[in-house]
């Protein structure tokens, strides 16, 4: 892998992208592999502070939160009405919600809520390109055997940066087809095509030089104190919670 000689500049998060991302790394698999509601509160409370500060619960990016908590609705009810247990009530139909069912389904929430508060403070706080860069940091040991990190690196950047377009652009179809039933074909045709009217005018003409991925910033203490720090939070709470997380 190409390595800069100059550091890149720092992005609105004042740690390193690196760093940054592990964080999230972590979060991600405490968030699966935690079996206790009241931990997972905790971490799902910690998400949606960060993502809070960040700013990344308004506008565009609150509507695709709540999209994705959405989400969470059918991954509780298989839980909720098909774990055996101690049964809580029966519900029309035969299906009986057990006081254990209750607890996996609240996990599953919770899981879910935690993913999304992360994804929304990721986005917030990392621009694409940056997190494009982190990823190949990270997997760059794997070019050692082949494979193309950089570009993969890059595809990822370019596809994050745009998600948030298409999904406007999706919210959009929807309101003008509820808004105007009378024209919601012509509507729909019409964003449709908004979709890929962009991408195709970039690929009309001569081919344009490939984009990069922007350098890393230097690594600071401010980095090495954030991400031990976060690393021995979760091996403390691993170590003296394991009866509860893992039972």
């Amino acid at each position: 892998m190409n390595r800069e000689a100059h550091p890149g500049p720092r992005t609105a998060c004042p740690l390193d992208p690196r760093v940054v991302l592990l964080l999230a790394v972590l979060a991600a698999v405490h968030l699966g592999i935690w079996r206790n509601a009241v931990f997972l509160s905790g971490l799902a409370g910690a998400m949606f502070l960060g993502a809070f500060a960040a700013g990344a619960l308004q506008g565009r990016e609150m509507k695709m939160l709540r999209g994705a908590l959405f989400l969470g609705v059918p991954l509780a009810l298989v839980p909720l009405l098909w774990t055996p247990g101690r049964m809580w009530i029966e519900v029309p139909g035969g299906a009986q919600i057990t006081y254990e069912g209750l607890a996996q389904a609240g996990e599953a929430i919770l899981r879910v809520a935690g993913f999304a508060f992360m994804a929304a403070w990721l986005s917030a706080v990392l621009p694409a390109q940056a997190l494009g860069r982190a990823v190949a940091w990270w997997l760059g040991p794997l070019e050692r055997i082949g494979l193309p990190v950089e570009r993969f690196a890059l595809v990822l950047s370019l596809t994050v940066e745009e998600v948030p377009a298409a999904a406007e652009r999706v919210m959009e179809i929807r309101g003008k087809i509820g808004a105007s039933p009378a024209r919601r074909l012509d509507a729909a045709i019409g964003h449709l095509a908004g979709l890929f009217r962009g991408p195709l005018a970039q690929t009309a003409g001569p081919p344009a030089a490939p984009p990069g991925l922007p350098p890393l910033p230097k690594t600071t203490s401010l980095d090495l104190i954030a991400a031990t720090s976060v690393a021995a939070i979760f091996a403390a709470v691993d170590g003296l919670g394991r009866p509860f997380l893992h039972p």
